[in-house]
Formats: C-alpha cells, structure tokens, sequence
C-alpha cells in the first residue's frame, strides 16, 4: 500500500528532487517509531523523577534566616554547589504564607532532575512567623536541617530600614522609624503604591528578638539538627564557614569565593541610634550568648 493523497503525502530526498519517492505506511511507520521513542523515553524520565520528588522527596534543609542578615549571600554560595538543589527563586515562604497551597505546590517549585542532590531553601520568613513556620516544617519533615544566621540586631534593624528607603520612597529618619516602632499605633500607610505602612515599620524591633523565635525551633527540633552562624564570619571567615555549612549538610566540596551579594549603600547608624537600639536590645544579647555560647561584645558595643 503506498500513501498517496492530493495534498498531504511525504517524502525523502537522497541526493537531489531527481531522486524523490515515496515511502510504504509500514515503513514510514517504522521510522516515525525510532523517532518519536527517544523522545517518549526522555519524557517518562521526567515524568519519573518529577513523580518521585512530588510524592516522596523531601527537602531536607532551609535557611530560616535572620532577615538582612545574610540569607540571599547563602542562598548564592549553596546554589552554586553540584549536589545541592534549590528553588528556581529565593524565599518560597511556602512553610509562613504559601501553606495552604500544598506540598505538590511547594515541591514544584524545585527545577528538574533533582536525582542525586539534596533539596534546600532560603525563607528568612520562618524565622519572622516562628510561631506557625516552626510546628509546620517538623510536621512536613522531622529530619529538616535548619540553618540559622545571625546579624547584630543593631544593625539588622538598620539595614530593614535602608532596604525600605530603596525600596518605598521612606522619607521618615531612622530615629523617627524607632520611635514609631516603639509606640506600636495605629496604622498609617506611607506610600499608597507600595501599600507600605507605619506597621512594616514596627518589624524593625521585632524582628531581632532572635532568642524568642529561637526558642520555638528548639521546642521541635533537636540542637544536632540546627546551625547557627554570625554574618560577621561569613563575611570575614568565609572558607571556614562555608565548610562547616557543607559539614553540617552532609556534602562535599570547596567553598565557592566570596562576594558582596547585596548591599544597600548609604549613611552608617548613628551613634544616638545605636545607643536606643542597645537598650532595646541588650537583654536579647545577653540571652543569646548564654543559648548559643557566644562571645557578643562586639553587638553590644555602640561605638
């Protein structure tokens, strides 16, 4: 039987239009098979290993933050190594706002294949929504890996204001920002584009209390299965923390280079600032270095 229509047949060139013919179905047939299984092959493979991350893979650590304190430099360095997989984007926040969505949802947003690497992400919001993040990711993983780094809350708080500056047009001074912060009032939004307000504003204390939101990870997970690093040594010590971070993962490698990976420029705090923020702060400090067996003279010096 040959294959011979008025408008669609096909056919093979050899050597020149001279030289047509056309080919028999069972041929044809033939060959669209060994054209169309590698393709099918490849796509069962996917599919597999899509399958396989969706209904048992389970990511295995994340960067709970603190926020401006590191976490998108981490998030860049862990990236970079062959046997770590992470998020197509930074903070899927997936464990503080995107719950409600699934675990399907959540491991969808790994890129593919995954085989042979283990799943991480950066959400600095897990730290900020302890509370709920932290009961959410021992239910979702028991095993999970938390790392956490830690900037002097001083200058954590500074750098959220910069950040906000860039950001929303802040016109407020810092000094005006922590008086707000301390007065917790009633809301006033400061730019109707961006929607920010006077309560974005009161994070800013918040948000470095780190032994309040420390102490709900330890009520779900043991000390063996949490990290906890300074910002200052990953930017001053930078080989030896990025192998203790591998240590504690379970992989191997050589620390990537270091480098700036974001950074808001501007003024520095001013030594008024620093003393209001030192008062607020001191208590948490000194909490924080009898949790952790930190030497934190450094964070409570205003100079």
């Amino acid at each position: 039987m040959l294959i011979i229509t008025p408008i669609k047949f096909i056919v093979f060139n050899s050597l020149s239009v001279a030289s047509t013919k056309i080919m028999p179905a069972n041929h044809l047939k033939s060959k669209a098979k060994k054209l169309i299984e590698p393709a099918r092959s490849l796509s069962r493979r996917i599919l597999f290993e899509y399958e396989e991350t969706i209904s048992t893979r389970k990511v295995s650590f994340v960067i709970a933050g603190a926020q401006k304190s590191g976490t998108t430099a981490l998030d860049f360095f862990l990236r970079q190594h062959p046997e770590i997989c992470m998020p197509t984007k930074k903070e899927t926040n997936f464990f503080a706002y995107n719950f409600n969505k699934g675990t399907t949802f959540y491991h969808s947003l790994f890129p593919f294949p995954t085989r042979g690497k283990i799943l991480g992400e950066a959400s600095p919001s897990y730290m900020l929504c302890h509370s709920e993040a932290a009961p959410r990711i021992a239910d979702y993983n028991p095993q999970m890996k938390l790392i956490f780094i830690l900037k002097n809350p001083i200058d954590r708080a500074y750098s959220q204001y910069k950040m906000h500056r860039s950001k929303h047009d802040l016109r407020l001074s810092f000094e005006e920002c922590l008086e707000i912060a301390k007065q917790k009032g009633e809301k006033k939004v400061l730019n109707e584009k961006s929607g920010f307000s006077t309560k974005t504003i009161e994070q800013y204390l918040e948000f470095g209390r780190y032994p309040e939101q420390i102490k709900t990870f330890k009520r779900f997970f043991p000390a063996s299965q949490m990290l906890f690093l300074r910002t200052e040594d990953l930017m001053n010590k930078h080989n030896d923390v990025m192998k203790a971070i591998y240590a504690f993962l379970g992989v191997n490698g050589n620390p990537t280079q270091s480098k700036v990976i974001h950074s808001y420029q501007g003024d520095n705090i001013s030594v008024e600032a620093r003393k209001i923020l030192l008062n607020e702060y001191l208590c948490d400090i000194e909490e924080l270095e009898r949790m952790l067996g930190w030497d934190l003279s450094e964070w409570k010096n205003f100079l």
